[in-house]
């Protein structure tokens, strides 16, 4: 047989899988994936009730055998992960409707039902994996042993409420004690190592975004200006890129607006005109990597004349930089405050600026 001849074999008969499963086989592919990825505990797939309403159970069970067995690498190993997943299957065929609910099951159903409570109580004593609790409380539900169940989602709360991987089977295990009037008796505790866990996982985000440096930076601001004896209120853009280390190079624009300039007669002009002074800068500044980042840098300033009696047309000079940029973590901004000081042509320059800057990361860096 030809490798083409293979392929379209191949092809053919995955296509006609596919269209004997429906989409529960794509479904539950997908949500395997993702969950392996995650744990490696059945515990954590737990599919959500729109799912359920969109996908019918035979389908979903006929998916797993097919998933089986064109995909070994994702069967879970171990009886407690067995275990699981003969109760959520379980669950879902014959449990699901009667939730929260005197739905009264058939002689056929509870043949099928009280073997696998069995079989995950047994497990569960042999393995004391805690997770097991919920499956053997969703399942005692299920034979109206309402008492069992609730004693068992309490303990399931206590040993594992707090466990992020056990979030959704958590949550769930709440709303059925509340729709069951019984009391969670370790809610504060688990509140508690909640927050803490938050409270953790920011540090983290924020410790990760801090060793990021920036490959770019771009700010926007205002401030103060003054040129010889006039006084301008600013506004100021900047784009900075880090070439290498500490070393960047930055370029921005200011343009400031002064006082009313008057003709050469000393009279105003009709309509009256102001002053209008832009300034492009350019140069190299190093960049301290800290929690609040100092930067100093030599900039070279060009400011088109705005009065063409005094000076020349372009106003030519250096500029001293100085500044500290802070980081508002853990998001990719910063507050800039700066200090300019330098000459214009021969006219004593200074200007104060504070921007908003955005911090794009290198991608490079984690």
């Amino acid at each position: 047989m030809t490798r083409g001849a293979q392929i379209a074999g191949t092809a053919i008969l995955v296509l006609a899988l596919l269209v004997a499963c429906g989409p529960g086989l794509l479904f539950l592919l997908a949500l395997s994936v993702l969950q392996r990825a995650r744990s490696p505990r059945w515990g954590l797939l737990r599919i959500p009730r729109r799912l359920e309403r969109d996908v019918s159970a035979r389908s979903m069970a006929l998916a797993l055998g097919v998933g089986a067995l064109l995909l070994p690498t994702l069967a879970l190993a171990g009886p407690a992960n067995d275990a699981a997943l003969a109760a959520w299957d379980v669950h879902q065929q014959h449990c699901a409707a009667a939730v929260g609910a005197d739905v009264a099951m058939t002689a056929g159903s509870m043949e099928i039902v009280l073997p696998v409570w069995q079989d995950v109580d047994r497990v569960y004593a042999e393995t004391g994996e805690a997770y097991l609790l919920y499956w053997r409380a969703v399942l005692a539900l299920c034979v109206q042993q309402g008492d069992l169940a609730g004693q068992d989602l309490q303990d399931f709360l206590c040993a594992e409420g707090a466990n992020p991987m056990f979030t959704e089977l958590a949550s769930d295990a709440e709303t059925r004690l509340r729709r069951m009037g019984l009391p969670d008796p370790c809610a504060e505790k688990n509140k508690r190592l909640r927050s803490a866990a938050r409270r953790a996982e920011a540090r983290a985000e924020r410790a990760r975004v801090a060793r990021q440096r920036p490959i770019v930076s771009i700010g926007v601001g205002g401030g103060y200006q003054l040129l010889r004896s006039w006084s301008y209120g600013a506004v100021a853009g900047d784009v900075q890129v880090r070439l290498v280390g500490p070393l960047r190079l930055t370029a921005g624009v200011r343009v400031g607006v002064g006082p009313e300039l008057l003709a050469p007669d000393g009279s105003s002009f009709d309509p009256p005109r102001r002053l209008v002074l832009t300034t492009v800068t350019v140069g190299p500044l190093l960049q301290a990597k800290a929690p609040v980042e100092p930067f100093v840098g030599v900039l070279f300033q060009l400011s088109p004349n705005p009065v063409g009696s005094l000076g020349p047309p372009a106003l030519v000079g250096p500029a001293l930089l100085a500044g500290v940029e802070i980081p508002l973590l853990p998001t990719p901004l910063a507050i800039r405050p700066a200090v300019e000081v330098g000459l214009s042509d021969r006219f004593f320059s200074l200007r104060g600026i504070v921007q908003l800057v955005v911090r794009i990361p290198d991608p490079r860096e984690g």
